[in-house]
């Protein structure tokens, strides 16, 4: 559980793999997923979501995702330009509080949404 921070891009740490791994309680994750990515299959937006979620601890309470409907597999280099920094800067202040910063997290959704694209944030 003393794993750092991190940003996982497209989910791929959230999979069903053919090999088990251990998804810390307390790790502080933010996850980037984008609704044109192939690992989506051919799951609805809710079902893949969903399945996201349920991919991530019962225990843990410090994961957030951020789902752009608009985005690729590998994000486009605007879209990453805007998100990336602030969610970096979430899940620093997140472990530095030991609390969600809830605000903070919203806001980057306002910021993808003036920005053109469209998509959900769970936390």
């Amino acid at each position: 559980d003393r794993m750092p921070p991190t940003v996982c891009i497209n989910g791929g740490c959230s999979m069903k793999l053919p090999r088990a791994f251990r998804w810390p309680d307390a790790a502080i994750t933010f996850l980037l997923l984008g609704g044109e990515d192939y690992f989506r299959g051919n799951a609805t937006v809710e079902e893949y979501i969903a399945e996201t979620k349920a991919m991530v601890p019962p225990n843990n309470s410090t994961t957030a995702i951020l789902f752009v409907n608009e985005m690729q597999h590998m994000p486009q280099q605007g879209l990453l330009r805007v998100v990336l920094p602030l969610m970096l800067r979430a899940i620093s202040n997140w472990q530095s509080t030991g609390r969600a910063p809830r605000e903070e997290l919203r806001s980057i959704l306002s910021v993808v949404n003036r920005d053109g694209w469209s998509g959900r944030l769970v936390f």
